[in-house]
């Protein structure tokens, strides 16, 4: 589950879908017992080349058969190798989110190959319905039918149909407001659909959470601190609110410093107080410097 992007629990609740991107895999498990019941890997399914031109693989015949013919190959037979996961340049497709279909079918999008995908559960097809994207995220359906997708770098919220047609698009490319290096360009993460033709969209390029409403064509933006790194945004009901206290881990993460060489990441417990110091390379490679705090904060 390293580098977890999504995760979305099935309309009974008794199943909880997770997209792992730091193994480009998905997992869906059951909530009442945690094992696993459905996995899907991108590289056992056609996607196990990487842009630096190695191969990814699980099974070791296959690589040897790669390597036989001549080419670099990256063998993952044990993940507790890669405690962070693979490094997103390294992996072949950065899966990046995972969503149920509504006819049981698992929506996912691939940050590398630029498109979203429908899985077929019982074979593990993978087919793709909408590509030319600029590392997009999370391809969801839509609560009256079709679906919608973040073309992340493009700084687009595309609409799609039911038979994942292109609709239209919500364009926040060069709106006001940059809070980020000029260097990351647009940014738009995921996008989700709060209640009907209302959509939050995380703009990391602004740090700004966007609300849309598609339908009457108005929109405003909530900044948060540029500092916060923000993925995906959930809609909680009153009960969900109350219960949140006791869901939460008992640690939180913030990224405190960051050179071209080393970065820093912070960990505190609920009350405040630091407990540990990570440091990690310009390659996101853990340096072994972990140190142990007991300062308040």
């Amino acid at each position: 589950l390293n580098q977890g992007h999504t995760v979305e629990f099935s309309p009974d609740g008794k199943r909880l879908l997770v997209g792992s991107s730091g193994f480009d895999a998905v997992f869906e498990f059951d909530t009442a017992s945690g094992e696993v019941l459905w996995q899907w890997f991108a590289w056992d399914h056609g996607f196990d080349r990487s842009k630096l031109g190695h191969y990814v693989v699980r099974s070791a015949a296959r690589s040897r058969k790669l390597a036989a013919m001549g080419h670099e190959v990256l063998l993952v037979d044990d993940p507790a190798k890669y405690e962070f996961g693979l490094p997103t340049r390294q992996k072949p497709a950065h899966l990046n989110s995972a969503h149920y279909d509504s006819d049981g079918r698992i929506l996912v999008t691939l940050f590398h190959q630029g498109a979203g995908y429908v899985v077929e559960r019982n074979t593990g097809e993978a087919r793709e319905v909408i590509c030319g994207l600029s590392n997009p995220h999370k391809l969801s359906r839509r609560r009256r039918g079709g679906y919608f997708i973040s073309d992340t770098k493009g700084g687009k919220l595309i609409f799609l149909d039911e038979k994942c047609r292109p609709e239209c698009e919500v364009a926040l490319a060069g709106t006001p407001g940059v809070a980020r290096s000029p260097q990351l360009l647009e940014f738009l993460q995921n996008a989700t659909e709060l209640r009907e033709d209302l959509f939050a969209c995380i703009d990391i390029h602004r740090s700004t959470l966007w609300l849309i409403d598609v339908k009457r064509r108005r929109y405003r933006g909530i900044k948060f601190p540029v500092e916060w790194s923000v993925h995906d945004v959930a809609s909680l009901g009153g009960k969900d609110g109350r219960q949140i206290g006791s869901l939460v881990g008992t640690q939180f993460g913030k990224v405190a410093a960051f050179t071209r060489q080393l970065k820093i990441i912070h960990h505190f417990s609920v009350d405040g107080r630091e407990v540990t110091g990570l440091a990690l390379n310009s390659q996101g490679r853990d340096t072994r410097l972990v140190i142990h705090l007991s300062a308040q904060v």
